[in-house]
């Protein structure tokens, strides 16, 4: 039997056209779908800081609000609240790190709402968050409004 020459072997093809077909459509489809999920996030009001104690209510037992208020609009802060009852003094940070480990002693996985004015200086803010990194929680939520769009 003579051998067959490479030429006369049947050439063998992949097609892939209705593959990628298939593949772009599901790429459109979850494009489109997550841009639709997006626009239907409602908008985040952050309350107002005399209403601390209903926001206090409505939260679960491990979440801490921490608010910081400015004095006018040079930079410094003037009042620091833990929750909507204690009160701590701008320099006192000694004494946020004491009620922060009260609180952390209370639940483990506590989490800390920081709320600050956003007239606050940097310099203002920082010892905060070391007094909340030296009572040991590391979960911190810097709360944020966003920006009005119109």
């Amino acid at each position: 039997m003579p051998k067959r020459k490479k030429a006369d072997l049947p050439r063998t093809e992949l097609n892939i056209t209705s593959m990628m077909d298939l593949v772009l459509n599901l790429l459109m489809f979850f494009v489109l779908t997550s841009n639709f999920a997006l626009a239907e996030l409602p908008k985040v009001e952050i309350p107002e800081l005399g209403a601390g104690s209903q926001a206090r209510a409505n939260e679960k037992p491990d979440k801490i609000v921490v608010s910081v208020v400015a004095e006018g609009d040079s930079g410094n802060a003037v009042q620091i609240k833990v929750g909507s009852s204690n009160e701590v003094a701008p320099g006192d940070y000694g004494r946020l790190t004491q009620l922060l480990l009260v609180e952390k002693t209370r639940s483990k996985d506590v989490a800390i709402d920081l709320r600050a004015d956003k007239r606050l200086h940097y310099e203002s803010v920082a010892p905060i968050m070391k007094a909340i990194t030296e009572a040991g929680i590391s979960h911190v939520n810097i709360v944020a409004g966003l920006p009005d769009s119109e």
